[in-house]
């Protein structure tokens, strides 16, 4: 801005200095007495700057425009910036709320599985322990139906079920809260995904791939179904089409 007014400054000096050089140096004039001449050194004074000043008078409102612009555009970006940080802080409070809910839900569990013909009410580690056994024995067999026939009884009391439900309303969470159309991208989604997952204890985890693989209901059809969901726990090596 200061360059323009520097300008016109050297501008209205140049007509001064050209004028006197002029008539002073150039035709011998000396100043005159007569205010009709003076009168009409300031019309031709007048008349020469006037359309130079009004130019750079233009040139300064277009910078000054041009400014504001950049000034409200800015101010834009910090608004849409801040509404961003509150969707991602009001978001992460219900996410890290849900992971707690989960870890509730999971500390008292306790499954009925059957050894030796017995029902035994066991932790989740040592049921997962017995179910693992189990069903590894059965995938050798080729019996998925009969895979999915135990798992279902061992959830007779939906207990494995209210932990992949839990679990999928975290990750269905993620998937409508950083919507694309909320400004967030797939990169920002995985990486709560993998958060959710990294937070999950591993038996908790377990079981909840052994309902999201064999149980028949809503929540383990929707993480199914979750594409971007499924591309993560194809990177951390649970392959979901593998493990049945």
């Amino acid at each position: 801005m200061n360059k323009y007014i520097w300008g016109a400054l050297v501008a209205v000096l140049g007509v001064i200095i050209s004028y006197v050089g002029y008539f002073y140096f150039g035709l011998e004039r000396d100043f005159s007495d007569s205010p009709q001449e003076w009168s009409g050194f300031g019309d031709y004074f007048g008349g020469l700057l006037n359309p130079l000043l009004s130019f750079v008078a233009l040139v300064l409102l277009i910078k000054s425009l041009e400014a504001q612009r950049k000034a409200n555009d800015c101010l834009t970006s910090q608004i849409d910036n801040s509404e961003q940080s509150e969707k991602l802080r009001r978001f992460e409070n219900l996410f890290f709320g849900l992971i707690g809910s989960q870890r509730e839900i999971y500390k008292d569990l306790k499954l009925n599985v059957k050894i030796h013909h017995t029902n035994h009410e066991l932790s989740a580690e040592n049921a997962l322990f017995v179910m693992d056994a189990r069903i590894e024995f059965l995938r050798s067999q080729n019996t998925i139906s009969m895979i999915k026939e135990y798992v279902a009884e061992i959830d007779s009391n939906d207990r494995i079920y209210s932990l992949i439900r839990a679990f999928s309303l975290t990750v269905r969470l993620i998937s409508e809260r950083l919507a694309d159309k909320e400004n967030f991208s797939v990169k920002e989604r995985k990486e709560y995904f993998k958060t959710l997952i990294n937070l999950t204890e591993f038996t908790h985890f377990r079981l909840v791939l052994i309902g999201l693989i064999y149980l028949e209901c809503y929540p383990s059809e929707y993480l199914r179904s979750n594409s971007e969901f499924k591309e993560i726990l194809d990177e951390l090596g649970f392959n979901l089409d593998q493990m049945i």
